[in-house]
């Protein structure tokens, strides 16, 4: 925990993808130190700015529109669309432009293309989330929370 946090006071702007949302409501027990402390803290508390694609708030909403759970369709916009010092960023022209050469450049799947692009386009300078193959991106330092859980 402490690498981790190490790592993230050197940003001011980070780019979240959408398994940190995830792990967090669904509360994962090996990440959940680090959803918490980054969800219900510094994101909070104004100690981190963060961004993450509007792209996040479709994936996150799949399995409770899938179990008719409007209550959770409900909570989760809230969450994502609400959350303070949190941006949705949306899928715009310049956004559009950078996926496509991170696709391929670095062979990714389009939807992971749009985070990355996302986070490139916002300004952060760090991305977390838990995909090995995001680390190869040059454009953006990207971790994943395998390498500090």
């Amino acid at each position: 925990m402490n690498r981790f946090r190490k790592v993230l006071n050197q940003h001011s702007i980070i780019a979240l993808d959408t398994c940190i949302f995830i792990y967090h409501l669904e509360e994962n027990k090996k990440y959940l130190p680090f959803t918490e402390w980054l969800l219900e803290n510094l994101l909070p508390n104004g100690k981190i700015n963060a961004t993450c694609s509007a792209l996040a708030l479709t994936e996150i909403l799949i399995r409770p529109t899938r179990e008719k759970r409007l209550d959770l369709v409900l909570s989760y916009k809230a969450l994502m669309i609400g959350f303070p010092h949190l941006t949705l960023i949306s899928i715009n022209p310049q956004v559009a432009d950078q996926a496509a050469y991170i696709r391929s450049a670095y062979n990714l799947k389009t939807p992971d293309s749009i985070h990355l692009a996302s986070a490139y386009v916002s300004g952060a300078t760090l991305m977390i989330g838990n995909d090995r193959k995001w680390k190869n991106v040059k454009e953006i330092k990207v971790i994943a929370l395998d390498d500090y859980a």
